[in-house]
């Protein structure tokens, strides 16, 4: 049986940084596409931190974020994916607009 994650369920410390990532629902996968890939499995971001509660702190606001995204993207509602790309460019910022 897994260990459970100390740090959160998705948090992970790589090499000594933060980060933070969240599978996504394969229905909404379209509204997080890359450069790289047209519908990711996850959604990643470090957190640029070596501080646990820093990094809590950050990723606190990431799900709230992401899961916002995740609702619109259920709705369809392409005018709120557009501007939260616009509100929060720091966490969108990989994403194709």
């Amino acid at each position: 049986m897994p260990k459970s994650n100390p740090l959160g369920k998705h948090l992970r410390l790589v090499k000594g940084v933060y980060w933070w990532r969240k599978q996504l629902p394969e229905d909404v996968r379209w509204a997080f596409p890359t450069e790289t890939v047209s519908s990711p499995r996850e959604f990643k971001r470090s957190l640029k931190t070596r501080d646990p509660i820093e990094a809590q702190e950050k990723a606190d606001q990431y799900e709230a974020i992401v899961m916002s995204r995740i609702r619109a993207a259920q709705r369809g509602d392409r005018t709120a994916l557009d501007q939260q790309i616009v509100e929060f460019p720091a966490v969108y910022r990989q994403l194709k607009p």
